[in-house]
């Protein structure tokens, strides 16, 4: 019977002893590990986002711009379009492009059942010399362009529909939206 006494008291020992060593390895390595750590500024300075601005002349004169006709529209909500009418429209537009790499291209935007089915809309921008522009760089300091923004809304001469339907102007936009280069 003693046997098994000594067998136990040998286990927990060993147990003891072992456990004893675990902790030592476990502290002595505490000590030497270690997760280093440094940190400084990237410079001194600093730096900021770009932007895309723009301001519409609030005006847009209309003109008849049908074959024969050729009128200043002096009341565009008077006018009423018939098939094979043509109407151009111009405005100001003063866009600031601030931005190393900022490159922005020009669209018109229109909502659905802003236009009678018949009737299309194109915009075209462009400079004080009359050039059309389809794409407008900026810079870091911001470049300036005095832009003309000339839309154009035609009726289909052949159109057999599309009769005594409204044509919501306050719903056709032009776009200047930024691509990447």
């Amino acid at each position: 019977m003693t046997t098994p006494r000594t067998t136990s008291r040998h286990s927990a020992l060993k147990g003891t002893v072992a456990a004893t060593a675990g902790i030592a390895v476990l502290l002595a390595g505490a000590g030497t590990f270690a997760l280093w750590n440094q940190q400084g500024a990237i410079g001194s300075g600093s730096t900021g986002t770009g932007a895309l601005t723009a301001e519409f002349d609030p005006q847009t004169r209309w003109r008849d711009a049908t074959d024969g006709a050729g009128n200043p529209i002096e009341d565009i909500t008077a006018f009423r379009m018939v098939p094979g009418d043509t109407l151009v429209g111009t405005t100001g537009v003063s866009v600031t492009a601030t931005g190393e790499n900022l490159l922005v291209d020009t669209g018109l935007h229109y909502a659905e059942g802003a236009l009678p089915a018949d009737v299309t809309a194109e915009v075209t921008l462009t400079d004080g010399e009359g050039e059309p522009v389809t794409r407008l760089e900026g810079s870091n300091t911001g470049t300036r362009h005095e832009l003309t923004a000339t839309i154009t809304l035609a009726f289909d001469a052949d159109a057999a529909a599309s009769m005594s339907e409204p044509i919501d102007l306050s719903a056709i936009s032009v776009d200047l939206r930024q691509v990447l280069n």
